[in-house]
């Protein structure tokens, strides 16, 4: 299993009324996270050096490693609080708090206020990601685990929290609907297929689960994101359904000729389907508007061992959806001088040849053939 690091920076940015937190705006860069989320009582604020560690009840700071720092950072009705916390090399804490500006005493209220605002930082956070998914799972097993994910707000937390969930936890069939139903709540197009690909790697899916995976996929705007989940299955043992769903997928999903191609040429690389998936194959690649991307991806099922009426398929797409005398011709040649040319083959590649607009490439075509 991977092992997990926190970050040795983050920021957090939070307006929440700590009762009910709803995001409104998050940002993530290299070394810094940033959340605002809509409230009425407070706005908090928190940045963290560093590694910390919260106790179990999640209300008070345990641990800050040497040299790490954390300053939370408040404005609401109660005025404005700011504590700065430094860990020390002795492994105890500098704390310097302040009330309106003004240096404070750390009183019992100002423990309240840090225990307020603890838990809310700590969840959107990420903080001890391991440890705390650990901790639920033990207190209540994966149904405790997906309460607590489920209202995370920030895209990059909640896809960690699932990421590490899925990754060390073997999960039951409701788990995993669960989990796959939550996984439409990510905005970012990248945390939510760095999610899928984790949990298509990590856990046993049925057919059902496998279809109902890559329809959540659909929602993964980039064309980039999504042909790369759909590759990142291609060394997967997928049902004969799950194959002609991708292939489908790719089709309705992906707007870029490119990584569709793409998507297709690596399901079509030294593959023994049955003639349906082929001709999903086939079919779905109808989509690729450009010439050169359709006729890479006819050229990659031709490298397999087909049936003849797989190959009266691909010479029918050939023909009729690829504009270029030359790409035609690739496409063509390879079928011929690749396949036991059958009568009926024999008169569609005569159709086909008859069609192509360049006489050179009409002539090389039919010299073959008939060779």
């Amino acid at each position: 299993m991977r092992r997990y690091f926190e970050k040795t920076l983050a920021a957090i940015v939070i307006a929440t009324s700590l009762s009910a937190c709803s995001l409104t705006y998050y940002r993530e860069t290299s070394n810094a996270e940033y959340l605002d989320t809509n409230g009425d009582d407070m706005i908090i604020s928190m940045r963290l050096h560093g590694d910390m560690r919260v106790n179990s009840d999640e209300t008070e700071i345990e641990y800050l490693a040497p040299g790490s720092k954390i300053k939370v950072t408040s404005h609401g009705v109660n005025g404005k609080r700011e504590v700065i916390v430094k860990g020390t090399d002795g492994g105890e804490t500098d704390i310097e708090y302040k009330l309106d500006g003004e240096l404070s005493p750390f009183d019992e209220d100002a423990k309240q206020w840090m225990a307020e605002v603890i838990p809310v930082l700590y969840s959107q956070s990420g903080v001890q990601i391991p440890e705390r998914v650990d901790k639920l799972y033990r207190d209540g097993g994966e149904t405790l685990v997906l309460d607590r994910v489920e209202p995370i707000r920030s895209d990059s937390s909640q896809a960690r929290y699932l990421s590490y969930f899925l990754e060390t936890k073997q999960v039951s069939d409701e788990g995993i609907d669960r989990s796959i139903a939550l996984l439409s709540s990510i905005q970012s197009d990248y945390e939510q297929a760095k999610v899928m690909k984790t949990l298509a790697s990590s856990q046993d899916l049925s057919e059902r689960q496998w279809i109902e995976l890559l329809r959540a996929s659909q929602s993964i705007q980039s064309d980039f994101e999504l042909s790369k989940f759909l590759i990142s299955l291609e060394r997967t043992e997928l049902p004969p359904n799950v194959i002609s769903e991708l292939t489908r997928l790719s089709a309705g999903y992906i707007q870029s000729d490119y990584e569709q191609a793409k998507v297709l040429k690596k399901f079509a690389k030294n593959k023994r389907y049955d003639d349906q998936r082929w001709l999903d194959l086939l079919d779905s690649s109808k989509s690729i508007q450009s010439d050169y991307e359709l006729s890479g991806v006819l050229n990659e099922v031709l490298r397999n061992q087909l049936s003849e009426a797989v190959l009266l398929a691909t010479i029918d797409i050939a023909s009729s959806h690829i504009s270029s005398s030359h790409e035609q011709s690739e496409v063509l040649t390879r079928l011929i001088r690749n396949s036991n040319i059958t009568p009926a083959l024999k008169r569609a590649l005569t159709r086909a040849i008859d069609d192509i607009s360049s006489s050179s490439e009409q002539a090389k075509l039919y010299k073959l053939l008939v060779a």
